[in-house]
């Protein structure tokens, strides 16, 4: 088992014995699906493998990069918050101004203008 104590060299190694099984064992299951199957589905069972994979993959960084997001949002929090930092940074929403601030100029909205986009010319 891998938890936070493993030594960093041993991780490397299970890692590393992982990612070598895997690889000697793709190989295999191609062959062995290609011997399954009929001549005609041959290129369905030679692309099976590589496209499970990625599909594992795709919904494996999904999964973990959701994870990575909430876990970073958690503990980016926790560790902001002990920086005491003004509150009209940490929540913006706060300091908002109201509608009789605006009319009286104490606060200035800026007015944005869309760039307009550059002119094409054919020859």
């Amino acid at each position: 088992t891998v938890d936070a104590e493993t030594p960093r060299a041993l991780f490397l190694f299970y890692t590393s014995l992982l990612g070598v099984g895997s690889g000697a064992l793709t190989p295999v299951v191609v062959a062995a699906l290609q011997d399954a199957v009929e001549g005609r589905y041959l290129g369905v069972a030679s692309s099976l493998p590589g496209f499970a994979r990625a599909i594992a993959q795709t919904l494996g960084t999904s999964v973990f990069g959701s994870v990575l997001a909430v876990r970073v949002s958690h503990h980016l929090r926790a560790d902001v918050a002990d920086l005491a930092l003004p509150d009209s940074i940490c929540n913006p929403s706060s300091k908002a101004p109201t509608q009789s601030e605006r009319s009286q100029g104490r606060f200035r909205v800026p007015s944005w203008k869309p760039i307009a986009p550059p002119s094409r010319r054919h020859s």
